[in-house]
């Protein structure tokens, strides 16, 4: 999901697309895509916008030939343990709490 037609959004989509290419390019993968929103903007009566942080959501498959080895990516809070997060997209977190909050 991007917000396309924002300043300078079609050219970080550009190049978010290009390094997930070639980051699959050299792991011999494909890259199955699909269709999905590019118009993540919300504008107002008083003129204000928010544009959302551009999503690149991955999804991998695989075979299992033990399901009782599998690993669930959940996320639990135990008792003064830290929760780390490591910000890769260098992204201002316009969004991020509403979800940590959940």
């Amino acid at each position: 999901m991007w917000p396309c037609r924002n300043k300078g959004e079609d050219a970080r989509l550009y190049d978010a697309v290009k390094g997930i290419s070639d980051f699959a390019i050299s792991l011999g993968i494909n890259v199955p895509t699909g269709k999905d929103s590019l118009s993540m903007t919300q504008k107002y009566k008083d003129g204000s916008k928010v544009i959302s942080p551009g999503t690149v959501i991955i999804s991998a498959i695989g075979e299992c030939s033990n399901i009782n080895q599998v690993v669930s990516p959940v996320l639990k809070k135990k008792e003064n343990a830290p929760i780390i997060y490591i910000n890769l997209s260098q992204d201002d977190f316009k969004l991020g709490v509403v979800h940590l909050l959940k």
